[in-house]
């Protein structure tokens, strides 16, 4: 379900609105992120490829969406204003209940917020339950990071990865960034290469990234690499498109 805001109907014209309400039915959770092709825009709006571009680039000046351009496959767009979002399905998330967390055995809330961290030294350790909030947020990660890296496909939350993923973050002691750096390095560093023959992308998924036997190699492998920033610059949609681009943070 998309939620507009009225606020942005001052901030656009009717062209404008119409396109951003069709790339929010393509909006990939509170990342706001889609990747149709301008095939695809120009069937959903009933649009030429002409203006599909030159609406795409009055929003872009007015600060309203984001493009990242990746070779051979479909731009990434993110829809940039706080006045449109979407509603996540609950039945895209499937959790194992968490253990009580008082003496009386009342269950912890969904969506609670997160507890304050265990300190060791001067790092930060995961808690000791991974909330299912942190959950959700790693699997988006996840997800973002297949897209970004033009993998096929996206993973959902159940009840036996949310134990695998408790499992190895209480083990290890490790922060939820560090695993989301894990995850965007194991993503990089498998694109473009095989295994006798077999793509190692195909290997970038939970269940392996989780695998109590390769875990803490793989959280090992990317606290070895230099600090990166992670921030991208973002490219031009179309030669056509002359206006200043900025920063993109993820």
């Amino acid at each position: 379900m998309i939620n507009i805001d009225t606020r942005l109907l001052d901030k656009v014209d009717e062209n404008e609105a119409w396109l951003l309400l069709q790339l929010a039915r393509r909006i990939n959770g509170k990342e706001k992120l889609c990747w149709p092709s301008n095939k695809t825009l120009c069937k959903d709006t009933d649009w030429n490829i002409d203006k599909v571009q030159r609406v795409k680039k009055a929003l872009m000046e007015k600060g309203l969406l984001e493009i990242i351009q990746r070779p051979e496959t479909s731009n990434i767009y993110k829809i940039t204003t706080p006045y449109l979002s979407i509603y996540i399905k609950a039945e895209d998330f499937e959790f194992e209940e968490l253990p009580p967390t008082v003496k009386d055995g009342t269950p912890p809330l969904l969506f609670s917020g997160t507890p304050s961290p265990v300190k060791s030294g001067s790092k930060v350790l995961t808690n000791e339950v991974l909330t299912n909030e942190q959950l959700v947020d790693l699997v988006e990660c996840f997800n973002t990071n297949r897209m970004k890296y033009g993998y096929l496909g996206k993973s959902k939350l159940t009840p036996l990865r949310s134990k695998a993923i408790r499992a190895r973050a209480k083990e290890s002691n490790t922060t939820v960034s560090e695993i989301k750096k894990m995850i965007e390095f194991k993503a990089q560093d498998l694109k473009g290469k095989n295994f006798s023959g077999t793509p190692a992308e195909k290997y970038f998924d939970l269940d392996t990234l989780f695998r109590p036997s390769l875990f803490q190699k793989y959280i090992e492998q990317s606290q070895a690499q230099p600090a990166k920033d992670w921030t991208e610059t973002r490219t031009q949609d179309s030669e056509d498109f002359n206006a200043p681009l900025g920063n993109i943070s993820w």
